[in-house]
């Protein structure tokens, strides 16, 4: 088994360049029935800073693609947040395809390396790669430097603490950083467990970074029902500056919050607006009101001169 391990740390070295250190991790701890660990192996490292559980497969230890599945999704659950890797000396081509539709992240040293909650795919073009070839910044990015800029401090903290507190995939996360590094704002470094340092602070990362966001409207539908949401737009202005609250409902939700509603809503007609938003609002949020930058964001285009001034007004008064 030493030398399985020594094959996947060079592996992945020589494909990402990162240095692993796997330390062995007692099946017992997955709490899960015996026939399901029996013929498993696991250990446990930081890869892009997140947990990742790595399980090597003995030969003998015969298991369909669904049981994978099954299991991964287990261990994944018991050991969350963690990013579930299965290790295999050999796989059979047709398993290979089953695997790869299931989405497990799997690796056969050497051979094949398949990392879906990484945007890892070794022979085929990742959306990681898409993250050096544009300055549009992924919504999980967006909110990493929000957050930071108002909520609390996000230097020094690992991947996995980030997608626990930000409630990101895996998968975003990485993303997220691997664009602030690639655009001079953020560092990730360390050995065993890489953390995030964010070079900037306050006003003077606001001022780097704000030509760079986005508003974080996916869209804007109306309704004539009140949705329980995020309080935002003109209404959360007027809870924050001097300007007149709308005689109508302004809500904000995520797409994930839109799809379980069962408002009925309308592109064009309806007395009240929802807008859905790329990021949960929530995670920024101050007392049912959407924050202050997220605001500034959706409204910075606003053509009215009085929500101009008071934007400035807002963002004059943070407390950078």
């Amino acid at each position: 088994m030493n030398e399985n391990i020594n094959n996947t740390i060079e592996y992945i070295r020589l494909l990402t360049g990162e240095e692993l250190v796997l330390d062995a991790l007692d099946v017992r701890s997955l709490h899960l029935p015996l026939f399901m660990t029996a013929g498993y192996s696991c250990y446990v490292a930081q890869f892009y800073g997140i947990k990742t559980i790595f399980v090597y497969q003995h030969i003998n230890a015969n298991r369909t693609p669904a049981q994978i599945a099954m299991q991964s999704e287990k261990i994944r659950q018991t050991l969350k947040p963690c990013v579930v890797v299965f290790v295999f000396e050999r796989l059979a081509s047709y398993n290979v395809l089953r695997i790869i539709q299931k989405r497990v992240n799997f690796i056969i040293p050497g051979k094949q390396l398949f990392l879906p909650d990484l945007l890892i795919d070794l022979g085929k073009k990742s959306d990681s790669d898409d993250v050096e070839k544009t300055n549009t910044i992924p919504a999980a990015a967006q909110l990493l430097l929000l957050y930071h800029l108002q909520k609390e401090n996000l230097n020094g903290k690992h991947g996995e603490d980030l997608v626990t507190i930000l409630k990101i995939s895996p998968a975003g996360i990485t993303r997220a950083v691997k664009w602030l590094c690639i655009n001079d704002i953020a560092k990730f470094e360390g050995k065993k467990y890489k953390t995030l340092q964010i070079l900037l602070n306050g006003k003077e990362l606001w001022d780097k970074v704000c030509p760079l966001l986005d508003s974080p409207i996916m869209k804007v539908v109306h309704t004539d029902e009140n949705v329980d949401g995020i309080i935002c737009g003109q209404n959360a202005l007027a809870e924050y500056g001097m300007i007149v609250e709308a005689n109508y409902q302004i809500t904000a939700l995520d797409k994930q919050q839109y799809q379980t509603i069962k408002t009925k809503t309308d592109s064009r007609y309806g007395d009240n607006l929802v807008e859905i938003w790329k990021y949960d609002p929530r995670i920024l949020s101050n007392n049912g009101f959407v924050d202050k930058l997220s605001l500034f964001l959706s409204m910075r285009n606003d053509s009215d001169e009085r929500t101009q001034k008071e934007l400035r007004i807002m963002l004059e008064q943070m407390p950078w």
